[in-house]
């Protein structure tokens, strides 16, 4: 049976139209990958530290959580997504620009993902250090709650398609 919670995850195609055994299986490792070097770009762009970056990527792709969730995909590909966003995320509501539709994407990409764990541990995360750079950056504040306000509302938007039932149905 095919896992019905990425119905509409666009990556989910790959497994849907190719062979099920293999291309599942080969779905779960690109992801683990993914999540890999999302938290290598996530992990530089905290410590600017190449060698650290790398033993974090490495880290979160071979660890107990993220090696245990292949067995789900749903869940393998939100935690995939998980670095990703809180790196990209945190960069919009920095920078803004064009950096605000990318976050909003890969937001999205993790929202329509299915695991639902994951994207919230994501946002949690998310919120606390936002919080957190409003309180400690006060010539900051307005633009970081506009950012980080539009960014939800675009990941809420583009994810409409499976978050009205799920809110219809909770």
């Amino acid at each position: 049976a095919l896992p019905i919670s990425q119905v509409l995850y666009p990556p989910a195609l790959f497994y849907v139209l190719l062979p099920f055994p293999w291309s599942l299986g080969v779905f779960c490792l690109l992801h683990l990958f993914l999540g890999g070097l999302g938290m290598f770009f996530l992990a530089r762009h905290w410590t600017q530290n190449n060698f650290a970056a790398a033993l974090a990527g490495i880290i979160f792709a071979f660890g107990a959580l993220t090696l245990s969730s292949l067995l789900w995909p749903a869940t393998i590909a939100g935690l995939s997504w998980m670095p990703w966003v809180v790196w990209l995320t945190q960069r919009a509501w920095n920078e803004g620009g064009r950096i605000l539709v990318i976050a909003s994407i890969v937001g999205a990409l993790q929202m329509l993902s299915g695991g639902v764990e994951t994207v919230l541990m994501a946002w949690i995360l998310l919120g606390v250090m936002a919080l957190s750079d409003f309180i400690c950056d006060g010539s900051q504040r307005i633009k970081i709650v506009l950012r980080f306000t539009l960014i939800v509302v675009l990941i809420s938007g583009l994810s409409a398609a499976q978050l009205l039932p799920f809110f219809d149905f909770l």
